[in-house]
Protein backbone atom coordinates (compact mmCIF):
# COMPACT_ATOMS: atom_id res chain seq x y z
CA UNK A 1 0.00 0.00 0.00
CA UNK A 2 2.90 2.46 0.70
CA UNK A 3 4.28 1.19 -2.78
CA UNK A 4 4.29 2.26 -6.35
CA UNK A 5 5.46 1.38 -9.28
CA UNK A 6 7.95 3.23 -11.14
CA UNK A 7 7.84 4.48 -15.02
CA UNK A 8 9.10 0.87 -16.09
CA UNK A 9 6.73 -1.04 -14.30
CA UNK A 10 9.29 -2.76 -12.51
CA UNK A 11 11.39 -1.27 -9.36
CA UNK A 12 8.82 -0.07 -6.45
CA UNK A 13 9.20 3.15 -4.94
CA UNK A 14 8.40 4.65 -1.47
CA UNK A 15 5.50 7.03 -1.52
CA UNK A 16 7.25 8.59 1.35
CA UNK A 17 10.34 9.55 -0.93
CA UNK A 18 8.13 10.61 -3.77
CA UNK A 19 6.65 13.53 -1.17
CA UNK A 20 8.92 16.71 -1.33
CA UNK A 21 9.98 17.85 1.95
CA UNK A 22 8.36 21.08 3.27
CA UNK A 23 10.36 23.87 2.91
CA UNK A 24 10.87 26.13 6.28
CA UNK A 25 8.87 28.67 6.36
CA UNK A 26 11.22 31.76 6.69
CA UNK A 27 9.10 34.73 6.24
CA UNK A 28 9.73 35.36 9.98
CA UNK A 29 13.26 36.90 9.09
CA UNK A 30 12.79 40.33 8.37
CA UNK A 31 9.76 41.23 11.27
CA UNK A 32 12.32 39.94 13.81
CA UNK A 33 15.32 41.85 11.88
CA UNK A 34 12.98 44.83 11.78
CA UNK A 35 12.25 44.97 15.84
CA UNK A 36 16.33 43.79 16.55
CA UNK A 37 16.94 46.48 14.35
CA UNK A 38 14.76 49.12 16.08
CA UNK A 39 15.58 48.43 19.10
CA UNK A 40 19.75 48.40 18.76
CA UNK A 41 21.46 46.31 20.92
CA UNK A 42 18.89 44.00 22.61
CA UNK A 43 19.72 42.65 26.25
CA UNK A 44 18.44 39.54 26.61
CA UNK A 45 18.82 38.50 30.33
CA UNK A 46 21.26 37.02 32.82
CA UNK A 47 20.72 33.83 32.62
CA UNK A 48 19.81 32.50 29.22
CA UNK A 49 20.82 34.15 25.97
CA UNK A 50 17.73 33.09 24.31
CA UNK A 51 14.37 32.44 26.33
CA UNK A 52 14.57 35.78 28.77
CA UNK A 53 14.25 39.39 28.85
CA UNK A 54 11.93 42.04 28.13
CA UNK A 55 12.53 41.90 24.16
CA UNK A 56 11.83 38.45 24.40
CA UNK A 57 8.33 38.98 26.27
CA UNK A 58 7.37 41.82 24.08
CA UNK A 59 8.01 40.03 20.78
CA UNK A 60 6.35 36.62 21.50
CA UNK A 61 3.38 38.78 22.76
CA UNK A 62 3.44 40.52 19.91
CA UNK A 63 3.57 38.12 17.65
CA UNK A 64 1.82 35.98 19.53
CA UNK A 65 4.09 32.87 19.30
CA UNK A 66 5.63 30.58 21.93
CA UNK A 67 9.55 30.91 23.69
CA UNK A 68 10.72 28.00 21.78
CA UNK A 69 9.26 29.39 18.53
CA UNK A 70 11.58 32.54 19.84
CA UNK A 71 14.54 30.31 20.08
CA UNK A 72 14.16 28.55 16.76
CA UNK A 73 13.83 32.09 15.44
CA UNK A 74 16.88 33.69 16.69
CA UNK A 75 18.96 31.07 16.34
CA UNK A 76 18.16 30.60 12.99
CA UNK A 77 19.11 34.04 12.38
CA UNK A 78 22.08 33.83 14.25
CA UNK A 79 23.24 30.27 12.04
CA UNK A 80 22.45 33.29 8.81
CA UNK A 81 24.90 35.40 10.32
CA UNK A 82 22.51 38.08 10.68
CA UNK A 83 22.67 38.61 14.52
CA UNK A 84 25.23 38.37 17.53
CA UNK A 85 24.75 36.96 20.46
CA UNK A 86 27.42 38.62 23.20
CA UNK A 87 27.77 37.68 26.55
CA UNK A 88 28.32 41.18 28.86
CA UNK A 89 28.89 41.84 32.81
CA UNK A 90 24.71 42.49 32.91
CA UNK A 91 23.75 39.35 31.25
CA UNK A 92 23.56 38.49 27.35
CA UNK A 93 23.37 41.21 24.23
CA UNK A 94 21.88 40.38 20.90
CA UNK A 95 22.32 42.98 18.12
CA UNK A 96 22.61 43.25 14.31
CA UNK A 97 25.71 41.76 12.43
CA UNK A 98 26.87 43.95 9.12
CA UNK A 99 25.50 41.01 7.33
CA UNK A 100 22.28 41.78 9.46
CA UNK A 101 22.15 45.57 8.49
CA UNK A 102 22.38 44.71 5.32
CA UNK A 103 19.59 42.31 5.37
CA UNK A 104 17.78 44.95 6.67
CA UNK A 105 18.03 47.57 4.19
CA UNK A 106 17.26 44.42 1.21
CA UNK A 107 13.72 44.03 3.33
CA UNK A 108 13.15 48.22 3.53
CA UNK A 109 14.05 48.49 0.07
CA UNK A 110 11.71 45.65 -1.78
CA UNK A 111 8.89 47.40 1.08
CA UNK A 112 9.16 51.00 -0.27
CA UNK A 113 6.42 52.92 -2.05
CA UNK A 114 4.98 56.12 -2.52
CA UNK A 115 1.97 57.00 -0.33
CA UNK A 116 -0.90 58.74 -2.80
CA UNK A 117 -2.60 61.91 -0.51
CA UNK A 118 -6.07 62.35 -0.66
CA UNK A 119 -5.37 65.76 -2.38
CA UNK A 120 -2.75 66.48 -4.50
CA UNK A 121 -0.10 69.31 -3.34
CA UNK A 122 0.08 70.69 -6.76
CA UNK A 123 3.61 70.18 -6.56
CA UNK A 124 6.11 68.05 -9.04
CA UNK A 125 9.19 66.08 -7.84
CA UNK A 126 11.81 65.86 -10.55
CA UNK A 127 14.36 63.02 -10.26
CA UNK A 128 18.15 64.44 -12.21
CA UNK A 129 20.66 62.25 -12.11
CA UNK A 130 23.81 61.83 -13.71
CA UNK A 131 25.92 58.81 -12.67
CA UNK A 132 29.29 57.83 -14.16
CA UNK A 133 29.70 55.05 -16.58
CA UNK A 134 32.01 53.18 -14.18
CA UNK A 135 28.96 52.95 -11.79
CA UNK A 136 26.83 52.02 -14.57
CA UNK A 137 25.06 49.24 -12.07
CA UNK A 138 23.98 52.07 -10.13
CA UNK A 139 22.25 53.65 -12.80
CA UNK A 140 20.40 50.13 -13.69
CA UNK A 141 19.84 49.96 -9.78
CA UNK A 142 18.41 53.70 -9.47
CA UNK A 143 15.84 53.44 -12.78
CA UNK A 144 14.77 50.57 -11.51
CA UNK A 145 13.53 51.36 -7.87
CA UNK A 146 12.14 54.69 -9.48
CA UNK A 147 10.32 52.57 -11.61
CA UNK A 148 9.21 50.73 -8.68
CA UNK A 149 8.13 53.65 -7.11
CA UNK A 150 6.15 54.28 -9.95
CA UNK A 151 7.92 57.41 -11.15
CA UNK A 152 7.19 58.94 -14.68
CA UNK A 153 10.06 59.12 -17.08
CA UNK A 154 10.65 62.49 -18.63
CA UNK A 155 14.40 61.46 -20.21
CA UNK A 156 16.49 59.20 -19.63
CA UNK A 157 18.11 60.43 -16.36
CA UNK A 158 15.17 62.64 -15.72
CA UNK A 159 12.30 60.79 -14.08
CA UNK A 160 8.77 63.15 -12.12
CA UNK A 161 6.15 62.07 -9.30
CA UNK A 162 3.94 64.38 -8.05
CA UNK A 163 3.67 63.06 -4.71
CA UNK A 164 5.76 63.79 -1.78
CA UNK A 165 9.02 60.75 -2.36
CA UNK A 166 11.82 62.76 -0.97
CA UNK A 167 12.66 59.93 1.95
CA UNK A 168 12.26 57.32 -0.38
CA UNK A 169 14.59 58.76 -3.17
CA UNK A 170 17.14 59.59 -0.72
CA UNK A 171 16.78 56.05 0.82
CA UNK A 172 17.56 54.46 -2.73
CA UNK A 173 20.65 57.32 -3.17
CA UNK A 174 22.08 56.14 0.48
CA UNK A 175 21.47 52.80 0.05
CA UNK A 176 23.49 52.39 -3.70
CA UNK A 177 25.90 54.74 -2.36
CA UNK A 178 24.94 57.34 -4.84
CA UNK A 179 27.46 60.82 -4.37
CA UNK A 180 24.94 63.62 -3.77
CA UNK A 181 26.89 65.66 -7.26
CA UNK A 182 24.95 62.77 -8.61
CA UNK A 183 21.31 62.99 -8.12
CA UNK A 184 19.24 66.08 -7.25
CA UNK A 185 15.89 67.02 -6.39
CA UNK A 186 13.86 69.80 -7.37
CA UNK A 187 10.40 70.89 -6.79
CA UNK A 188 8.32 72.87 -9.11
CA UNK A 189 4.38 73.66 -9.61
CA UNK A 190 4.65 74.14 -13.43
CA UNK A 191 5.97 71.70 -15.91
CA UNK A 192 4.75 72.92 -19.22
CA UNK A 193 2.95 70.31 -21.49
CA UNK A 194 1.58 68.07 -18.27
CA UNK A 195 -1.12 66.91 -19.49
CA UNK A 196 -0.24 63.24 -20.10
CA UNK A 197 1.42 63.25 -16.85
CA UNK A 198 -1.77 64.29 -15.01
CA UNK A 199 -3.51 61.73 -17.27
CA UNK A 200 -0.86 58.89 -15.76
CA UNK A 201 -1.78 59.72 -12.32
CA UNK A 202 -5.30 60.28 -12.72
CA UNK A 203 -4.83 63.99 -11.24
Amino acid sequence: MGESLNKSGNEKISRRKMIPRRKRNISITPKMLFAISAAGIVALGALSPILVGSFAAAYTAQQKIKKRDFNNRVQYLKRRGYIRIEKKRDGYHLSLTREGKKKVAYYKLQELSVKRPKKWDGIWRIVFFDIPTSDHWKRAALREQLHVLDFYQLQKSVWVHPFDCEDEVLFVKNHFNIADDHLRIIYTDDLGDDGEIKKYYKL
